[in-house]
């Protein structure tokens, strides 16, 4: 209330404006702790994100991002917990390759190909093929017709009995 004096006469005033949102700390913290964003937690409580960030000035005395780092770390803590539990007490592979790579520094060490044994692999490779484009073609045995004369008998006048019909 402000009080105002008018020739002698005290008035109290109202303070204008709007009411002030209730937003219960506890709350507040929790929803901080499980990760929701500036907006989500303005939606939450039905306010702008402008009303939360005077709310974390006037109650924290700091910045919403600076009051955010800090009651975030709880559900940080948490989620480890349950990461953690998951990959030992469960055996997820998955999960503790993962922490490894982000805790400890980890990874995965590609495997070096010994150059040589593939140079010859590869010599060996083309002399197979080389030596299968210039081998003579195989015959084709898979003919049912025995009274065919082959070719090169035919050009000179012997059958396959030897003789000129």
């Amino acid at each position: 209330m402000h009080i105002l004096s008018i020739n002698g006469v005290i008035l109290e005033m109202a303070k204008m404006g709007r009411p002030r949102h209730d937003i219960p700390k506890d709350e507040f913290e929790n929803l901080c702790a499980i990760q929701c964003t500036e907006e989500e937690i303005a939606a939450w409580f039905k306010c702008s994100v402008d009303t939360i960030e005077r709310w974390c000035k006037r109650e924290y005395k700091r910045t919403f991002a600076d009051v955010f780092n800090e009651k975030r770390k709880p559900g940080l803590i948490s989620l480890r917990r349950a990461q953690f539990k998951r990959a030992v007490d469960d055996g997820d592979k998955t999960l503790l390759i993962w922490l490894g790579k982000q805790l400890l520094g980890q990874k995965e060490q590609p495997v070096e190909q010994d150059t040589t044994t593939l140079d010859a692999v590869d010599c060996y490779t083309s002399a197979l093929r080389d030596a299968a484009k210039s081998a003579p073609k195989p015959v084709d045995h898979t003919t049912d017709d025995t009274d065919a004369v082959p070719k090169e008998d035919a050009e000179y006048g012997g059958g396959a009995d030897g003789s000129n019909t």
